[in-house]
């Protein structure tokens, strides 16, 4: 439990030290559950910006995370 506890933690360290855009890309696709376009709409962009956006996002989040020997982002994912 306490292991699960410290990789929550540093999923959101990880989520925290995002650029606002990315984090606000990654709030309105995972929180409010928004598509592409809903996103785009929200923040006044391109489908196609979104998409780099969040592909972006994912793979800085992978990078930090795979970094972190602790948190083990292949078996929490």
């Amino acid at each position: 439990m306490l292991l699960r506890q410290e990789q929550i933690q540093r999923i959101r360290a990880a989520v925290a030290a995002l650029p606002a855009r990315q984090r606000e890309a990654l709030r309105l696709h995972k929180f409010e559950d928004l598509d592409y376009a809903g996103i785009a709409r929200r923040m006044g962009c391109t489908v196609p910006a979104v998409k780099s956006l969040l592909f972006r996002t994912y793979l800085t989040l992978q990078s930090r995370l795979s970094e972190d020997p602790q948190c083990d982002w292949e078996r929490s994912s």
